[in-house]
């Protein structure tokens, strides 16, 4: 899910990883920070799919969402579905309120700047993998 002006569901569900690279690589960063919308949109399409494993939601953020209130509530609904980790990019990211939003402390990351996120999203990628009861 895409959010700055306009919530966008860029990559529906996948395990392929080429699929999901490729529209990562594609995003980019600015304009507004709809989070609530976003999260609403990561529940309806969480609910299409059959709980038969873990599921993991992760959300990149580098501002504060127009309404952190409403954010928060979805994100309770969202981590009934799936554990939610939150990345945070640079300054202007609310750690405050992307830890409330993650399932758990652990689960909020920080990158000051976008050069950060390799890293990151490297540690993200092995607790998924854990998560999956995956071995190297």
């Amino acid at each position: 899910v895409r959010m700055n002006d306009e919530v966008q569901l860029v990559c529906p569900l996948t395990e392929d990883l080429d699929e999901c690279r490729a529209e990562l690589n594609a995003l980019h960063y600015g304009g507004g920070t709809l989070m609530a919308e976003s999260i609403m949109l990561a529940n309806r399409a969480l609910k299409l799919e059959p709980p038969t494993r873990s599921m993991f939601v992760v959300l990149f953020s580098d501002g504060r969402p127009a309404n952190s209130g409403a954010a928060i509530n979805e994100a309770i609904r969202l981590k009934e579905l799936a554990t939610v980790m939150c990345v945070g990019i640079g300054h202007d990211a609310s750690a405050v309120m992307l830890k409330q939003i993650a399932s758990s402390e652990n689960d909020y990351f920080y990158a000051s700047v976008p050069d950060d996120l390799f890293s990151v999203i490297h540690s993200i990628a092995q607790i998924i993998h854990r998560g999956y009861g995956l071995t190297d």
